[in-house]
């Protein structure tokens, strides 16, 4: 009888969300992003979010290279005129740094990365700085991360459309649900060198299970892993 009763209310819950209605947010120049099919599932993904337009006011790319390798200089995709007074340089290889959940861009980890890299290869290394997205609520987390790939996308796409630079010399390194923002990203450039997924985002977080080898797609990059 218990078992009867909790599978009625389980089929009356799935019923309700599913006709749920999908809500929608339009950021700027990177488009409208909506709860919809496959960002919602009334069993695997339940709660409704979309990203939040106001926090990419707070994103920022950091760069490091062999010329600055401690001080970061900070790249905007807003005011591309200004890459030309840091030390991008355009005839090498990219690296882009994407942190996880309540993690920081600047946190001992994430430079000691820098410093590695740069002591293995001369090379643009560049951080996202997307803190005040990776908190709490964490399905909040999971729906900005969307607009976190979007963003680094819009910065790929100003150097390959405006310096034509090759997409394919950009390296994206990512962990936890940065992972998610590297395959946003990917999705949206033509295409990228190589996404690197550092537990990406843990399949026994289940409203994100379902949804992993659909965000991490070989078609977004020359290679995956």
């Amino acid at each position: 009888m218990v078992r009867l009763t909790c599978l009625l209310v389980m089929g009356l819950l799935f019923a309700v969300l599913s006709t749920t209605q999908a809500i929608e947010s339009c950021c700027r120049d990177l488009g409208c992003f909506s709860s919809d099919a496959p960002f919602f599932h009334p069993l695997y993904r339940p709660v409704i979010s979309v990203p939040k337009c106001s926090l990419l006011d707070t994103f920022q790319l950091h760069l490091n290279t062999r010329l600055n390798p401690i001080q970061t200089q900070v790249l905007d995709p807003y005011q591309p005129s200004t890459f030309g007074s840091t030390n991008l340089d355009l005839s090498k290889a990219t690296a882009i740094l994407i942190h996880g959940f309540t993690d920081l861009w600047d946190w001992p980890w994430w430079s000691d990365m820098v410093a590695a890299i740069l002591r293995d290869a001369d090379v643009n290394v560049i951080r996202l700085n997307w803190d005040e997205a990776t908190v709490l609520p964490f399905i909040q987390s999971v729906a900005d991360t969307r607009l976190a790939g979007a963003f680094v996308a819009k910065f790929i796409n100003i150097l390959k459309d405006e310096h034509g630079y090759n997409p394919q010399r950009i390296h994206i390194i990512s962990h936890s649900l940065g992972v998610h923002a590297a395959a946003y990203a990917g999705e949206r450039v033509d295409k990228v060198g190589r996404i690197t997924g550092l537990d990406p985002g843990s399949k026994t977080k289940l409203i994100l299970s379902r949804f992993v080898s659909w965000l991490f797609s070989v078609s977004d990059c020359k290679v995956s892993q």
